[in-house]
């Protein structure tokens, strides 16, 4: 039996397919979903989710490559979303065109299910995607990163280390004390000030 985590993919689009695909040709057990059937990948032994509680409820991470906030709002709180099949130690790798302010508010329900966001924005284009070699801006605590860092050479060339995301636990409490509108406003502010920081993360 593999020791490798067993890993999901959702939107396996134009950036989503090479980086599935580049996956599980490392040998990871690979599990997507996607509105169209991908017989591509079905071919070198992925398997299909029946939704994102499925998902979750197989893998040990999960990467999410959507168009949007709304998109991964959707797949992450849905009715049968990710939290809804989360267990402890779950990892959400999020390479989704996203809103700051929404990502962060996304990891914070995560984290009250049990699961870690980690952030991944991604550099280049699809050619690179298939080729496994984009670039990957990462944000998220020092030890889910190194747990998740062979997963992400698999398809990025280039690793960038982002933020250490330790400040959101020392914000969540204010958080839920503030208005809605005190809300928005803090975590645009968390957003400008640590989103888009390079370096390692430290204590």
């Amino acid at each position: 039996m593999s020791n490798k985590p067993v890993i999901g993919f959702i939107g396996v689009g134009m950036m989503g397919h090479g980086m599935a695909k580049n996956i599980r040709t490392k040998g990871y057990e690979l599990w997507f979903l996607d509105q169209r059937p991908m017989p591509t990948l079905l071919e070198i032994g992925a398997k299909s989710a029946a939704s994102p509680k499925d998902m979750a409820e197989k893998c040990d991470i999960i990467h999410i490559c959507l168009q949007n906030s709304g998109q991964v709002e959707k797949v992450v709180k849905g009715n049968d979303g990710i939290i809804a099949g989360a267990r402890a130690g779950l990892i959400v790798i999020d390479t989704s065109t996203s809103d700051p302010s929404s990502t962060l508010l996304l990891a914070l329900e995560l984290e009250a299910a049990g699961a870690t966001l980690i952030d991944a924005s991604l550099g280049r284009t699809p050619k690179e995607a298939e080729e496994g070699t984009l670039d990957a801006m990462v944000a998220g605590d020092d030890d889910v990163f190194e747990r998740v860092k062979p997963v992400i050479e698999c398809w990025a060339g280039r690793i960038i280390r982002g933020f250490c995301r330790k400040f959101l636990a020392r914000s969540q409490n204010q958080l839920t004390l503030d208005t809605p509108t005190q809300r928005v406003k803090r975590i645009a502010e968390m957003a400008i000030g640590h989103w888009v920081k390079i370096g390692p993360c430290g204590s």
